[in-house]
């Protein structure tokens, strides 16, 4: 099994809507994980009439390492605080504009190319207008207001993999609970980081 995408962002904000002064940003580009077992039926050490399974399961986490290298100061996991500028907070009516808004000042979020219903439906209803009218042409929306945020970066990583590979053995006979000695699996942790320092503000 394997989940990945290309960004994954969070915003969290104080209070019951997006009125607050200050607000933070959780931000992962490239992330991805992936879960494997392999079951494999070998002969039995015990009982030679009989066959034990050998259970192989790998967990990798990654991030920024489905395309090509990044550059060494570039950071695929952030933890922001952002502000905004001006005192009173904006009045957005679509859902794109407040995702504009939150993200901002983020280095690593592409909140942009996320889908817009408010855009597609307008977009379609000014198609049907201008069909109607015998045109063929579409208007295309505005662009979106810049926002210039101050922004705190709390926590960062770089493009990083983490790989976690456990190995157990179970036999063909139920083990007896009491008195019998305990399964032993082993594990192995693997961590490759792109660079050895990450950095803490």
């Amino acid at each position: 099994m394997e989940l990945h995408g290309c960004n994954i962002s969070l915003a969290c904000f104080h209070g019951i809507n997006f009125k607050s002064k200050s607000w933070a940003i959780f931000s992962l580009k490239e992330p991805c994980i992936s879960f494997t077992t392999e079951a494999q039926e070998i002969p039995s050490v015990e009982s030679p009439n009989t066959r034990d399974v050998h259970v192989v399961q790998t967990l990798t986490i990654s991030l920024g390492q489905q395309q090509e290298q990044h550059a060494r100061h570039h950071s695929m996991a952030t933890v922001c605080k952002l502000s905004r500028s001006v005192l009173f907070p904006p009045q957005f009516k679509s859902l794109q504009e407040w995702f504009h808004y939150a993200f901002a000042s983020s280095d690593i979020d592409a909140v942009d190319r996320f889908p817009c219903v408010e855009r597609e439906r307008t977009d379609s209803t000014s198609d049907t207008a201008n069909v109607t009218r015998g045109r063929t042409t579409s208007t295309n929306t505005g662009k979106l207001q810049e926002h210039s945020h101050a922004r705190e970066v709390i926590f960062a990583l770089p493009s990083l993999q983490l790989h976690l590979k456990t190995e157990h053995l179970q036999t063909a006979k139920t083990p007896v609970v009491i008195g019998a000695p305990k399964h032993v699996v082993y594990s192995k942790y693997v961590r490759e980081l792109l660079f050895s320092l990450f950095q803490i503000w």
